[in-house]
């Protein structure tokens, strides 16, 4: 497959998403807010097919995930409690124990940040399992989840699609508890993916463990991912270069390679044509030993029919000389 970076401008795309990406205050972002960073892209019609292009550095997936934000934690909490209708005791029964107790012992007119960070983590770990459709209870609803309708399955990999398909479900039967995702396409910088969620963007700093212990669940919530530094910037910077310059290396051998394929075909090519040449030559050649050999065939014919014209002569005489001897002897 060919390269991308042998696109024209694509380096240079792919150098300021780096730049843009990595100094960031916020880590993951729908790509069309990106865009209002990053201006247009040169070597691609979007920036999602530039950052699609680069997985070596950019991860984009649509992201299924519960964030806080997108809870109201009160009513779910009353929903999950009394767990009056069979959707809601079956995800109560899914919960694991030490949340159940929680919720049991929680009032759902204040629900501490224990329990709401419990049920957010609870939430998306449902979201990774077999779809609750395969579920009786998810089984009976009166308006089937279509995931086609809501983005493109064929270019998500199996397990995300199974996730949105689960948040779907859980927003259909929770409408007013968990709020509905647009799924659009996230990004971000693969390498900050790496560092732990404690970067506070409003403030643009790190936060120390101390702090983050005394922060609530819904500060939490909002914690970014720390921006790289200016070193690791330049590093990721000098890898897109070095993945370029091997890229028009490649180019240049595949160039050199294809000439030296068309030089060795016009040398077929001139080959052939001598040894056809050669063969023709060969065949005329032939034609005239032939043609030689009849005329050679016909001159000896005449010459042995010219050798023996006493033949009949002496055949003529033999015959003249047989009659007179035979009236000769009659008259006797």
């Amino acid at each position: 497959m060919e390269s991308p970076y042998r696109k024209a401008w694509r380096l240079q795309d792919v150098i300021a998403a780096i730049q843009v990406m990595g100094s960031s205050a916020w880590v993951n972002k729908r790509i069309r807010d990106w865009e209002e960073s990053l201006g247009i892209p040169r070597s691609a019609e979007t920036w999602e097919a530039v950052l699609r292009d680069h997985p070596e550095f950019f991860t984009v997936r649509i992201a299924p995930w519960i964030s806080g934000g997108n809870v109201r934690f009160s009513p779910l909490v009353t929903k999950l409690k009394n767990a009056h209708d069979p959707v809601s005791w079956y995800l109560k029964e899914q919960l694991t124990l030490g949340t159940q107790q929680l919720l049991d012992n929680s009032d759902p007119t204040a629900v501490s940040d224990e329990l709401k960070g419990a049920l957010h983590r609870e939430l998306n770990s449902l979201l990774r399992q077999r779809e609750f459709s395969e579920e009786q209870s998810f089984k009976d609803r009166a308006h089937p989840i279509n995931i086609d309708e809501t983005v493109d399955k064929s270019s998500l990999p199996l397990g995300d699609a199974r996730m949105i398909r689960n948040r779907l479900l859980l927003e259909a039967e929770y409408p007013s508890e968990i709020l509905k995702e647009d799924f659009q396409p996230r990004a971000a910088l693969t390498w900050r993916l790496s560092y732990d969620k404690n970067y506070q963007a409003d403030e643009w700093r790190q936060l120390t463990s101390e702090e983050w212990r005394k922060l609530t669940f819904k500060e939490r919530d909002r914690l970014s991912r720390r921006p790289l530094e200016a070193e690791q910037v330049r590093a990721l910077v000098a890898t897109a270069l070095e993945l370029h310059t091997h890229a028009l290396a490649e180019q240049q051998e595949i160039r050199e390679l294809r000439n030296e394929v068309r030089a060795n075909q016009q040398e077929a090519r001139v080959s052939r044509a001598q040894q056809l040449e050669e063969v023709h030559n060969l065949l005329g050649e032939v034609r005239a030993d032939r043609e030689q050999a009849r005329e050679d065939n016909k001159e000896a014919r005449a010459d042995r029919q010219a050798r023996l014209w006493w033949i009949p002569l002496a055949a003529a005489i033999l015959s003249f000389l047989g009659a007179i001897l035979g009236a000769a002897l009659k008259g006797k």
